[in-house]
């Protein structure tokens, strides 16, 4: 774990919000999508390209739409708008595509996009939306910071 893990975790465990940005997030969703951000970085191109494959391939589209649109609800409810621009930008800066993988990695960052605004407003979201809108990176990941309790 760097310093800079280890001083964010401490943070995290005292129950301080990591990121001052995420204003108006409860401490504890702050601290779970900072984890989740983290491992997210880490994620190999092979995985990232799985994600955005997964995330094309949904099963359930009005599942997911559902899911979706209770989100876009509660940010508008709790007025979270310019936190949830700054969740995409996060998500954006984890990301790396090629050429030949564009595609898959434009599919990824949107699942990843609402994946990481969903574990920020899980005090709002039923845990059925929150896992609905994270599905794509369960079959993928290894990384534990990933898989949602």
């Amino acid at each position: 774990m760097s310093r800079q893990s280890r001083a964010t975790s401490l943070s995290c465990s005292a129950g301080q919000s990591p990121f001052q940005a995420l204003d108006g997030l409860p401490a504890e969703s702050a601290c779970a999508l900072e984890r989740w951000l983290d491992a997210l970085a880490d994620l190999p191109v092979d995985r990232w390209i799985a994600v955005g494959r997964a995330f094309r391939d949904v099963s359930d589209r009005r599942e997911n739409a559902t899911s979706c649109a209770l989100l876009e609800a509660i940010v508008a409810d709790q007025q979270l708008e310019l936190t949830a621009w700054y969740i995409g930008d996060m998500v954006k800066t984890t990301s790396r595509a090629t050429r030949a993988t564009r595609r898959d990695f434009a599919a990824a960052r949107s699942a990843a996009d609402w994946a990481a605004l969903a574990i920020a407003t899980q005090t709002w979201l039923p845990r059925v939306d929150r896992d609905t809108l994270c599905t794509p990176f369960t079959a993928v990941m290894e990384n534990d910071a990933l898989r949602l309790v």
